[in-house]
């Protein structure tokens, strides 16, 4: 037969050793956690700290960028400047003499933002506005503080009629713009 073996003896002190063992690790374990929280508490609250600091500095580059573009719209603008808005360019033409008898030379002055006009003189010839040796407008296209170039035009009218009015037409890609009138009368 084998040998016996014989039971070991319980005893009470070494049950309660590894019970507090046990309890010990556990202790530790919820203290680990505990502070495992608190630090992760901690960062949350620093990266919350942060993200607010942040959020406040894009708030105020923000209003910087809207600040500055508003600046360069300002800057840029060829108009007038009114209630944060660029209010267009107002074009004109103006005829000197605008009465007078047949033939009647008559100087068209124009304000343009560009050369990318035509006078309709309403006696069914046109002129367009250009630049060069051999352009039929006087001056080129040099804008002033408003945007807007100055440029004649030389026309001559002439009617046997003894009383007749010519409306003279700034035209752009086809479109009257403005008009300005010029009337023959008897002589």
């Amino acid at each position: 037969m084998p040998p016996q073996v014989a039971p070991l003896p319980v005893s009470t002190p070494k049950s309660n050793s590894v019970l507090y063992i046990l309890i010990g690790i556990i202790v530790l374990i919820v203290a680990a956690g505990g502070y495992l929280y608190y630090m992760s508490f901690q960062q949350v609250q620093e990266l919350k700290a942060r993200l607010s600091e942040a959020n406040g500095n894009l708030a105020s580059s923000t209003a910087q960028v809207v600040q500055l573009q508003q600046q360069v719209a300002e800057a840029t603008c060829k108009g007038t400047w009114s209630n944060n808005t660029c209010v267009p360019l107002s074009v004109t033409i103006s005829a000197n003499p605008n009465v007078g008898r047949s033939p009647l030379t008559v100087t068209f002055t124009v304000m343009v933002p560009d050369m990318n006009y035509s006078i309709d003189f309403g006696d069914g010839s046109t002129s367009w506005l250009s630049q060069g040796p051999n352009a039929q407008s006087q001056g080129d296209c040099v804008q002033d503080v408003s945007g807007l170039c100055t440029v004649t035009v030389t026309h001559t009218y002439k009617s046997t009629n003894p009383q007749v009015q010519f409306t003279a037409k700034l035209m752009q890609n086809g479109t009257a713009i403005t008009s300005t009138i010029v009337n023959i009368i008897e002589g």
